[in-house]
Parts: C-alpha cells; sequence; structure tokens
C-alpha cells in the first residue's frame, strides 16, 4: 500500500486499478454508491462484513488483508505505513481549496460520466499542487484540500491548476466539461484572471 495515507485512498486506488466504477464496486459488495463514495472520502469507516467484502472484490492480497481490515475499522498506525505521510507545513501557510461548480447536479444528470471527469480533474490538481510544493491533506467529493508554506505558491497552483484543467481534451459531455476562463474577461481583472 506504499503511497496511500487513507483507507478511503486504498479502496479508490484499488478500485481504480480493477477499472471499477463505484456503480460496479457497490453492486458487487451489497452497499449503495454512497456508501462507497463516502468511505473513500474517508467521511464513513465500513462495517467488519462489508470491510471483508470489499477486501474478496478489490482483490487485496493475503498479506495485506490484515493490514486493510485493521486500516478500514481504525486506520492504520504511522508504524504500518510503507511510505511515510507528507509533512504538512509549519508556521505561516496558505491555504487552498478547489471544488467542481454545480457537481452535485452534474453527478445526478451524469454518473457515469462524472467519476472519470472527476478522477482525472483531481489528478491534475493534485499533480500540480505536489509540483508546486503543497500537500494535499483531505479530498472529500470532487473539493481537494491542500496547503502550502507560501502564498505564492499557493497563488502559482491555483493558476496552474486552471491551465491545466483548461488545456485538458476533456472528452465528456459539455455539462460535465469544466469551466474554461474567458480570456476577454482576463485583460478587465474579471472571472477570467
Amino acid at each position: 500500500m506504499s503511497e496511500l495515507f487513507s483507507f478511503g485512498a486504498w479502496v479508490r486506488q484499488r478500485r481504480r486499478a480493477l477499472d471499477l466504477t463505484r456503480n460496479e464496486l457497490a453492486a458487487q459488495v451489497g452497499c449503495s454508491v454512497m456508501t462507497i463514495r463516502h468511505i473513500e472520502a474517508d467521511e464513513r469507516k465500513p462495517s467488519k462484513q462489508l470491510a471483508a467484502r470489499l477486501a474478496d472484490c478489490l482483490q487485496i492480497s493475503p498479506e495485506e488483508r490484515p493490514a486493510f481490515l485493521h486500516a478500514a475499522r481504525g486506520g492504520i498506525a504511522p508504524s504500518e505505513r510503507t511510505t511515510p505521510a507528507p509533512s504538512l507545513p509549519s508556521g505561516t501557510i496558505t491555504f487552498l481549496f478547489t471544488d467542481i461548480e454545480g457537481s452535485t447536479r452534474l453527478w445526478s444528470h451524469n454518473p457515469q460520466t462524472m467519476e472519470p471527469v472527476i478522477a482525472r480533474h483531481e489528478a491534475i490538481l493534485r499533480a500540480v499542487i505536489t509540483v508546486s510544493g503543497g500537500v494535499v491533506f483531505k479530498t472529500v467529493g470532487d473539493a481537494i484540500e491542500a496547503a502550502f508554506a507560501s502564498a505564492l505558491d499557493a497563488v502559482q497552483a491555483a493558476v496552474a491548476g486552471q491551465q491545466a484543467i483548461a488545456a485538458e481534451p476533456w472528452d465528456a459531455p459539455p455539462g460535465c466539461r469544466p469551466w474554461r476562463p474567458d480570456p476577454a474577461l482576463a485583460d478587465h481583472g474579471g472571472a477570467g484572471a
């Protein structure tokens, strides 16, 4: 489980590695899609029975199964991690919060399309945040929360994130594509900046 720091991230990584949607995983383990979404966001811990079914459906190896089940019920002790958690900045820090406007409506109208869009959105922003010196400390649904040691790094990450998302060739219906800044507004200090 290297480079994962929460049970929800472990579940999400295994689900994606097996090319399963949340809907497919929920059907296999016998729970709702919202339960899977809450587990992946670390907002809910599964019961012992659900954790065992998740381990089976996610093909957790026999060697990793005890750690998976332990993490499901109470978290992973630092000594059990193969990769240390990233250090959060200290002193005066700057937070960057992202969210997709209207995502609840988009999820309800386009659940199959939104999942890969959200996954790609998160991957783009995580990469930009990391390269800019930030640390992602929480994700909830499509929202990302990161901390930076410098305000300038946070602003540069925000701008680079918007540029990377705008440059991405989104393979999604128009209603599920990210908002793109209007260059005409940027010159006048408007919302496109």
